[in-house]
């Protein structure tokens, strides 16, 4: 088949840019390090269909900073749960489990089918 005119080949192309802007800009708002690999990786993309495209060119600018950012929460993190000093957030007790199991005997005894409660009637309190 013959090429596409010039106006049918640009906007394809500004249709592809205009798919992989929207990728670049989930995979930013991922706020995860692999988010931010696959925005960089997209941004080099984008920019050779859009070279003056100034939000991915300031965003590829920043990508690396943002990734510095997760790169550190990640390490502080994995040092918090190392420290044998930290204050565990939620303690469970032999107390804790023996509850955890009378309630359960006691919602299993609420859906016992034969049980029938006793509710007077409007028609019982006439007669």
């Amino acid at each position: 088949p013959p090429p596409p005119p010039p106006a049918q080949a640009a906007a394809t192309e500004l249709s592809e840019a205009d798919l992989l802007c929207s990728e670049f800009l989930a995979q930013v708002q991922s706020r995860t390090r692999e988010g931010y690999v696959e925005a960089l990786r997209l941004a080099d993309r984008i920019l050779l269909l859009e070279p003056d495209n100034k939000l991915v060119v300031e965003y590829q600018a920043l990508l690396p900073q943002l990734m510095a950012t997760v790169d550190e929460r990640v390490q502080e993190a994995a040092l918090a749960a190392e420290d044998p000093n930290r204050t565990p957030s939620e303690v469970s007790t032999d107390e804790d489990e023996e509850e955890d199991e009378e309630a359960v005997e006691i919602d299993e005894g609420a859906l016992d089918e034969d049980h029938v409660s006793e509710v007077p009637t409007d028609e019982e309190g006439e007669n």
